[in-house]
């Protein structure tokens, strides 16, 4: 924290904000990431990756695909989510250290992350650098 010239105390703004999509209404099928990488209060990275979700998740719902417009076409040659999830964690780990991770956005990463075996943190707010 800092004083402005007007006295007042000005708090830095650094943060890593993931989201995510999901292909139907099951919590683990993750189909896109979108992260920001905010420093000093401004947008320094923005990414906005697909996946492939968990096979057993793999299936997309219209009402899913009417909300954020990602089909089953969009992600069939992207990488899968635990290979999206190791990009995820590469940024949060290189960027500001105070991740910003919504509890619904938490709990589909912990349902994806055990539907595919991975065996890192389950989700940005577990790693241990948080």
């Amino acid at each position: 924290m800092g004083e402005s010239r007007h006295g007042r105390f000005v708090v830095s703004l650094d943060f890593v904000a993931v989201d995510v999509e999901t292909a139907n209404e099951q919590r683990g099928s993750i189909c896109s990431f979108g992260l920001s990488v905010v420093e000093n209060g401004k947008v320094v990275r923005s990414e906005n990756w697909l996946t492939r979700p968990p096979v057993k998740l793999d299936w997309f719902d219209g009402c899913n695909i009417g909300l954020h417009g990602i089909t089953p076409a969009m992600v069939k040659d992207a990488p899968p989510f635990h290979e999206r999830m190791a990009q995820v964690l590469q940024v949060i780990e290189t960027g500001p250290s105070s991740p910003t991770t919504p509890r619904s956005t938490s709990a589909r990463y912990g349902k994806a992350a055990t539907l595919t075996g991975w065996t890192g943190p389950s989700s940005p707010t577990d790693a241990p650098w948080c």
